[in-house]
């Protein structure tokens, strides 16, 4: 007779406390004795105030407390600092100061005093220039400048870099200053959701280890909400405060053709000025700038342009999805970032169904893994990237993604399904999948994946069918007819633009080069495969922790052929390590099942159609970062395949836990390298100018030393 054990409910109720306790106290020492660790090394100083009136000026004139540049190199000299500080070396100086002339002005970087520090010591009598320091008035820590001399610093001279004829007020100036303790909740909050993360992956009872089979679809509506706050919450929260986003996003092609497409036209109402009708090839970049200025009569910058009227070339579907239906409800505009955040979040769901509907099928596969998984492709699928560049060029390419996702769940989910019900799952797929040409349509070649997909079903459904029973067969066919009305609504489309059923426009784009005769080299796809794939990322050890390499403007260094180049931070492999799984997807296990062969065909089709988009995209467009979206999906989504069909051959052995370590790993060095991209200031929209405060109080939070 089987002894059912009662669980005590006080003591699970003291596990649940304690679980949650535990993480919150080590995440505020950390963040007293770690964090704060410069606040207590100031408590053992003596502080003493520099008389400003003993400062030594040049090309600055004082007034009291009012200090007035009145050249290019002003310097503010603090002397005689070995005898002031005594036998106690000096570690600080504090400048409360304020710039009573500047305003928090949007648009622009405001309120900031940036000091370049000299300082000569003991072992250098003459100047050594230290690093720019960045302060401002209202964030305390930033007031502080640590120095750390050789034998004790005698001198220390301070240059605002600001321009001639602006004003400081220096209210004081303290030598070895008691920082204040400043807590910072962003810090907390992120060790403690570290922390719980790591305690949950310690304990072998955490639903984390559950198999995906037996969770519950309450736990897994949680998990994906809690994904949805921790990854979307803080893009939301900054989109939001960043003035600069919010008013300098002007292109709005959606816009535009959804107001055109109620008045029952696809050109839009602009017209083209006459030198522009007059040209006889108006895709030259360079002749069209100078007869622009000449003429004094501006074009409509990156929209199509055909005899001699405006299109919009980009994929129309997200209008009618969104845009279209919004403004015929309201009368206003959908904003774009809007419909960002949707994909976005709506691609993370669809990730999600989709690497747990590959998991259900190989058994045993924890949850843990399919959350970094699905986590792993969000990031490297460059949504952090739309995320903080939310205009028009974000959206279609994420409808692209969105759809594509979404198709590949909804026929993997029918895939190998004898059971009629799946017939709704193979057209809601097609459907998916056909409507990505609508948004991005080099992106409609991940349509191919239906074969590996589909292959074993077409041959059982072809002996089915010579048997006399046709139903498989049948839905079957069903796969290809969603695409029919979406082709010829269309091609219907193009037709009406260009004469071409075929012709998306994209050739007639006025852009920065001429579409319409590119040249296909191979150095173009050298560099693709080096840009895209390849390049290293350029680290810093100061925040941000990477930068845009060069200036942003990079061209072809070979030099045979030209290339448009925009800046890559980093190619895809660098940034997404977990890339190289896919070597497993090119080994042979005979042990294995007809569904996990099916699989590893399905992700060597999706590498291969990765890897067309990357020589489509490098010869067709050149060097785009936001065009790494077109390829990265397949190639993450056949590199999440390949990890999976690891764990399955490794189940049981101690291997399997050192992989389940080094995908830990990986998440966090692709966490680190995504979440870069909100605050490199080379973007077009960067927080440093939409809100200066908040970026530099971010800013501090990750540079507390």
């Amino acid at each position: 007779m089987e002894v059912k054990t009662k669980t005590d409910p006080g003591a699970d109720r003291k596990k649940t406390i304690y679980r949650f306790l535990i993480p919150a106290v080590i995440a505020l020492l950390l963040e007293l004795f770690v964090f704060q660790f410069r606040s207590i090394q100031s408590l053992f100083l003596t502080e003493q105030e520099y008389p400003l009136e003993q400062l030594e000026l040049e090309e600055v004139m004082r007034e009291g407390n009012i200090f007035r540049l009145t050249g290019e190199e002003p310097m503010i000299y603090l002397s005689g600092l070995q005898e002031r500080c005594g036998t106690q070396k000096l570690r600080n100086i504090r400048i409360e100061f304020s710039l009573p002339f500047s305003e928090d002005v949007p648009y622009i970087e405001s309120k900031v005093l940036r000091i370049r520090p000299y300082v000569s010591d003991a072992g250098r009598e003459f100047f050594t220039q230290l690093a720019d320091h960045i302060c401002r008035e209202d964030i305390p820590q930033s007031t502080f400048l640590w120095l750390n001399g050789m034998g004790g610093i005698k001198t220390v001279g301070l240059r605002p870099l600001l321009s001639n004829g602006d004003v400081i007020r220096i209210q004081r100036i303290v030598l070895n200053a008691r920082r204040p303790f400043a807590l910072s909740p962003v810090r907390l909050l992120a060790l403690f959701l570290v922390l719980l993360a790591g305690g949950a992956l310690r304990r072998q009872e955490s639903f984390l280890y559950r198999a995906v089979e037996k969770t519950d679809h309450r736990t897994e509506t949680v998990l994906l909400f809690l994904m949805a706050l921790i990854l979307l919450g803080p893009a939301c929260y900054l989109i939001g405060q960043n003035e600069y986003l919010r008013d300098h996003v002007h292109f709005n092609p959606y816009h535009k053709l959804a107001e055109r497409l109620i008045a029952g036209e696809v050109t839009l109402a602009e017209e083209p000025p006459e030198w522009l009708k007059a040209m006889e090839n108006p895709y030259d970049d360079t002749l069209r700038t100078v007869l622009e200025e000449e003429s004094g009569e501006s074009f409509l910058w990156d929209y199509a342009y055909f005899k001699g009227h405006y299109y919009v070339y980009f994929g129309i579907i997200p209008c009618l999805l969104f845009y279209l239906p919004f403004y015929l409800l309201t009368g206003a505009h959908l904003s774009n970032a809007a419909v960002v955040i949707a994909t976005a979040f709506l691609t993370l769901a669809g990730l999600y169904c989709l690497m747990k509907q590959i998991a259900l099928r190989l058994n045993g596969i924890r949850i843990a893994m399919v959350i970094m998984l699905t986590v792993l492709i969000w990031l490297g699928i460059q949504i952090p990237f739309f995320l903080n560049q939310p205009d028009a060029y974000a959206v279609p390419v994420l409808c692209g993604e969105m759809f594509t996702v979404w198709g590949l769940y909804f026929w993997s989910k029918a895939a190998g399904v004898r059971l009629k019900k799946g017939t709704a799952y193979r057209i809601i797929g097609s459907l998916c999948m056909a409507l990505v040409a609508g948004c991005r349509p080099n992106m409609v070649l991940y349509s191919i994946l239906i074969f590996p997909l589909y292959w074993n079903d077409l041959q059982y459904g072809i002996g089915e069918w010579k048997k006399g029973k046709k139903t498989i067969m049948k839905e079957l066919l069903c796969l290809g007819v969603p695409y029919l009305p979406v082709a010829i609504g269309l091609m219907y489309y193009n037709v009406v633009r260009f004469g071409n059923p075929f012709d998306f426009g994209f050739a007639y784009n006025l852009t920065v080069h001429d579409s319409t005769r590119t040249v296909w080299s191979l150095d173009k796809l050298w560099i693709g495969i080096y840009d895209y794939l390849l390049r290293l990322p350029d680290l810093d050890y100061v925040f941000p922790y990477m930068s845009i390499p060069g200036d942003g403007t990079e061209q072809n260094l070979l030099g045979h052929t030209v290339v448009h180049m925009e800046y890559i931070f980093a190619g895809l492999l660098p940034c997404n390590l977990f890339l190289l799984f896919v070597i497993e997807l090119f080994t042979k296990d005979p042990k294995e099942s007809k569904y996990e062969k099916r699989l590893r065909s399905v992700g060597i089709a999706a590498l291969v159609c990765g890897l067309l988009l990357v020589l489509l995209d490098s010869q067709m467009a050149g060097i785009v970062y936001r065009y790494m979206a077109d390829f990265s999906v397949g190639m993450l989504i056949a590199a999440a395949i390949a990890v999976m069909l690891v764990r399955k051959r490794l189940a049981g052995s101690d291997a399997e836990k050192v992989l389940c370590y080094a995908l830990i790993v990986i998440c966090l060095v692709s966490i680190f390298f995504h979440c870069n991209f909100i605050w490199l200031s080379g973007l077009k929209y960067p927080l440093k100018w939409g809100n200066t405060a908040l970026y530099y109080r971010l800013y501090y939070t990750f540079m507390f030393w």
